[in-house]
């Protein structure tokens, strides 16, 4: 990520225009390489649930703690909003840094309702030498 590049610039997504439908977990971001990284990285998601929506999803970081292979239990799970129901829905979470390489999806637990218009974007802190 470069200093002053907003948080949902399509250059930093990981995970674009996914659907994610009931009781069901989305397919894994592209590989998020920490390597270089300092202190937390991030992960920002915009979508929509159904105006009619009652349980909120849960974003899942997932690390390849060996260095070849990914957990296939999620290193970090944050509970997102359940607002703006029907529209477009943004947040953004810091997390620290589990392993050089991570990849993230999205939960829906609701039962009834599809997620739409899912995205997920990368956000690191690097060192910068200039």
């Amino acid at each position: 990520m470069v200093a002053g590049i907003a948080w949902n610039d399509p250059s930093s997504a990981v995970l674009t225009d996914a659907e994610v439908p009931v009781e069901t977990e989305s397919d894994l971001s592209s590989e998020i390489d920490l390597n270089g990284c300092v202190g937390l990285f991030g992960v920002g998601v915009t979508m929509t649930y159904n105006a009619s929506a009652t349980v909120a999803a849960v974003l899942r970081v997932y690390a390849k703690i060996d260095g070849t292979n990914y957990s296939d239990e999620p290193v970090y799970e944050r509970t997102m909003a359940l607002r703006d129901a029907g529209l477009a829905h943004q947040q953004y979470f810091p997390f620290p840094i589990p392993a050089q390489c991570v990849k993230v999806a999205v939960y829906n637990g609701d039962n009834t309702y599809t997620i739409t218009s899912l995205t997920a974007y990368a956000h690191k802190n690097v060192l910068s030498t200039s």
